[in-house]
């Protein structure tokens, strides 16, 4: 037999051997077929008066292969972009959201992911929460928020102020800011020079990205500790003494703090996007940490 015959027999058993090792589909590692696509959504798609002390999101999935399956949950609201929210590694298909805003309107999708790391994704679904009649107690307030939405008269429910992104009641007179808190959607709210004296409303507007409470009567900022969007905040002129609800406002660029009782500026320390401080007629401790974050000519103070 010639040689070339030879070596082209050599080559041809071992390929034929390979392919013979090989299952019916032709492949010999696992499925490579993705999780069917997430559905049947709980709350179904476009629910309305669904509550808001909490809800179960569920939703069905499989895999035809068999194999093990992963989640990932992302939900938010609507009209605020920084709400926007992501839960990974989930193994059952549910999830639960509690402390609803009212009157308002929530995203979610779902994405399954099997063993193998293929993933599907599923649609975006939507849910509107019960709404609630939104009080105010002071007249002057009730006033601005319904001139700023165009509503002189009629109940005002969550849903109509939900949407207001920049609020101006600088120097009204205002004493007390009581419906505030359904103002989730404001980024910008302006309230110096009024009679101010208690925040506990603000705790709920986390996406605050602007606030102004210059000149008014206010001793306590603790409501304020959870603001950790905050970039400006203006605080001079008030009563205030204790700065440590400012601590993890990491984001904050600009804090005016003038005119008021404070000795300590240790909680500014790790404050580390700090660009702007404004200490006049402020008594503080030298605290070296903090003038080491911050460029000397932007500290500005006036003892």
């Amino acid at each position: 037999m010639k040689p070339q015959y030879i070596l082209a027999i050599l080559l041809v058993i071992p390929a034929l051997f390979f392919f013979s090792c090989d299952d019916d589909t032709g492949t010999t590692g696992p499925s490579t077929q993705p999780p069917n696509q997430p559905s049947n959504p709980y709350p179904a798609d476009g629910a309305t008066n669904v509550g808001t002390e909490s809800v179960t999101l569920s939703w069905t999935c499989s895999n035809t292969v068999g194999a093990e399956l992963t989640y990932t949950l992302v939900w938010y609201i609507y009209h605020i972009y920084q709400s926007r929210d992501t839960v990974t590694g989930l193994t059952t298909t549910e999830y639960t959201l509690q402390d609803l805003y009212p009157g308002t309107e929530y995203g979610w999708r779902v994405t399954a992911t099997d063993e193998y790391g293929e993933t599907n994704y599923g649609p975006t679904w939507e849910f509107t929460t019960e709404d609630e009649i939104v009080t105010f107690n002071d007249y002057i307030l009730e006033l601005l928020i319904r001139g700023s939405i165009s509503m002189p008269t009629g109940d005002l429910y969550a849903s109509n102020v939900s949407n207001i992104y920049y609020f101006d009641a600088n120097n009204c007179g205002i004493e007390d800011i009581t419906g505030l808190e359904y103002l989730i959607g404001t980024q910008q709210l302006l309230l110096s020079s009024n009679s101010i004296s208690i925040l506990s409303t603000l705790s709920e507007l986390v996406w605050l990205e602007r606030l102004t409470l210059t000149a008014n009567q206010i001793s306590s900022i603790s409501p304020l500790s959870g603001l950790n969007h905050l970039e400006h905040l203006e605080i001079s002129g008030n009563q205030i003494s204790d700065l440590s609800p400012l601590s993890g406002m990491v984001y904050l660029e600009y804090l005016q703090l003038g005119y008021n009782q404070i000795s300590d500026l240790s909680p500014l320390a790790e404050i580390n996007h700090l660009e702007y401080l404004y200490l006049n007629q402020v008594r503080y401790n030298n605290d070296f940490r903090l003038y080491a974050k911050l460029p000397l000519a932007r500290c500005y103070s006036r003892k």
